[in-house]
């Protein structure tokens, strides 16, 4: 195998997810660029698509641009019959770089590793798809209005269980060639058709499989503006198989897909998007998820990509945002059972641990590689006092990914600060069970001593969903000496109230802060806190906050 495996998390939470992140457009700033505005260097995001999830354009990227993204595929409500947890997912991610004016090269990997949504030849088994895929992409023809290129990859593949039956797999090397040829007759509008052929095996378990495949795709790009866009496609096969029917037969089916893209800063951008395919590589962009191609999957994927040049502005708001002053800095970080909208300051990152009552012990990583963005990763063992019953399945540790998408920011001008925040993963069990967290953090500094919090959420552990809506306060009583309160109502698979409450201490002329805190909630990240036990639970803590842009201290 290529890799091990990751990250599971819940369907009906992640199109609550979608809906959190498209309803921050409504409060967002105003654009700082119009479509197709001469006036301002564009970053290679504001530029039109070079790929959909599962579609290729004729547009590559710059000498020297590096265009990187990771994002998650799921099942939709109703549409897993035989899940247990948290239904169907694949997670994906990648990189492209321009390494010539016309000519970029990448990686990208996915991996779906469940039971499928429906039986194949009336079994239901362990199904593990993997792919790892080498591409390049040469645009042969640009003309301004006519955009035209090749593309070809090279991958290692590891399918078990996809005819059926779990002891049959395929491990190998498969390949794919595109013709992606675009017209884009202005800022707004591009249109793409793109036939191509993917190279995949004929047979696994001696019973036929997708053959090779040819086909043709057509597609359409809106860009009503630098930060939004919409898209959809449509892939058709020719010739081989793209589906496996319930029968465990071999099929046709169109692959289509439809979303949207919201640029979060010219740098980062938000896609969501619906389809009722499977692959996200070359080879396997044409295969429709199975059994049958008929299941509706959502997905979302971030996209950074890095650089200094003109169109590489921090933000929209026209300012940096800098120096921060010490508060505004210990705001940054999270509460107890509550969120920051605030993201850290480009190129910092911060080390957490903290143990406590109860068995409770845990830490997380976070980093910030730019404006409005920062990605974490967390490993807690939850508090148990053996009174969380069935909202609890499973005592054992958990780890978390994710990361946050600041849409608004106080300190930058905007009235008050808002950000998206996603958290997945896995306890350690033996069952391994998906866990998924979303929130809309909010914050409102009515003062240099005094900042309001609130936080919509809702997360999903195994079977076991929770809503909840935080609010806090945060009250810096002496300097660097910040009193916090919080306390959560939550609903859905428990009907309780989650608080916390305690100190933090910014030890001057240090990158330390130091906390003690008491709270019923079993947990610090993602959907821990929104579990409440009967004790509480006290813990000690602190944060080391390093500065990235010179390996040194933040003082």
């Amino acid at each position: 195998m290529i890799m091990s495996d990751v990250l599971s998390f819940d369907r009906r939470a992640l199109s609550l997810a979608a809906v959190l992140a498209g309803a921050t457009g409504v409060a967002a700033p105003g654009w700082a660029d119009g479509a197709g505005s001469g006036a301002v260097a564009k970053s290679p995001l504001e530029q039109h698509y070079r790929h959909q999830f599962n579609f290729p354009t004729g547009v590559v990227l710059p000498k020297g641009a590096l265009d990187t993204w990771i994002g998650a595929l799921h099942t939709i409500p109703g549409t897993n019959t035989n899940s247990t947890g948290t239904g169907n997912q694949f997670y994906f991610g990648g990189f492209q770089y321009g390494i010539a004016d016309r000519f970029q090269a990448g990686l990208s990997y996915s991996l779906f590793q469940d039971p499928p949504p429906k039986p194949i030849n009336g079994n239901i088994p362990p199904i593990r798809v993997e792919v790892l895929a080498l591409s390049g992409a040469y645009q042969f023809v640009d003309t301004g209005n006519w955009k035209i290129a090749a593309e070809a990859s090279i991958e290692h593949a590891l399918f078990e269980g996809l005819n059926g039956n779990a002891a049959d797999e395929f491990r190998g090397a498969i390949g794919a060639l595109n013709v992606p040829i675009s017209y884009v007759p202005n800022d707004q509008w591009m249109f793409t058709v793109t036939p191509g052929v993917s190279f995949l095996p004929d047979k696994m378990g001696g019973v036929p499989l997708y053959g090779t495949l040819g086909y043709i795709g057509a597609g359409v790009n809106w860009k009503p503006s630098l930060r939004w866009s919409a898209y959809g496609s449509v892939t058709v096969p020719v010739t081989g198989n793209n589906t496996i029917r319930q029968s465990g037969a071999m099929d046709r089916e169109p692959v289509w897909t439809v979303g949207a893209r919201y640029n979060v800063s010219p740098k980062t951008a938000l896609d969501f998007f619906a389809t009722n395919g499977m692959g996200v590589t070359p080879a396997t962009r044409a295969l429709t998820f199975f059994p049958d191609g008929d299941t509706t999957l959502i997905g979302a994927t971030m996209t950074w990509t890095p650089g200094t040049g003109p169109g590489y502005r921090p933000n929209y708001r026209g300012l940096s945002g800098e120096p921060l002053t010490r508060r505004q800095t210990d705001l940054q970080l999270d509460g107890f059972t509550l969120s920051s909208p605030d993201t850290m300051t480009p190129g910092t990152f911060a080390v957490t641990g903290f143990g406590g009552s109860q068995g409770s012990y845990g830490g997380g990583f976070k980093i910030s590689p730019d404006y409005d963005f920062q990605v974490e990763v967390a490993y807690e063992k939850r508090a148990d006092d053996g009174t969380t019953g069935a909202k609890v399945p499973s005592t054992d540790a958990a780890w978390l990914v994710g990361g946050s998408a600041r849409f608004m920011d106080q300190n930058n001008g905007s009235p008050f600060s808002l950000a998206v925040k996603l958290l997945m993963g896995r306890d350690t069990s033996a069952n391994l069970n998906g866990t998924f967290y979303a929130g809309l953090p909010m914050s409102y500094k009515s003062s240099s001593r005094l900042a309001f919090m609130a936080e919509p959420k809702v997360s999903a552990w195994g079977q076991n969903e929770f809503f909840g809506f935080g609010l806090g306060v945060n009250f810096e009583v002496a300097n660097g000496l910040n009193a916090i309160a919080e306390v959560t109502p939550v609903a859905g698979d428990a009907d309780e109230t989650v608080w916390a409450a305690g100190l933090r201490y910014h030890v001057p002329r240090s990158p330390l802060s130091l906390e003690l805190s008491a709270s019923n909630a079993i947990g610090r990240y993602g959907h821990g806190t929104l579990i409440a036990q009967d004790d509480t639970k006290v813990t000690l803590g602190g944060t080391l906050l390093f500065d990235g842009r010179s390996m040194k201290f933040w003082n």
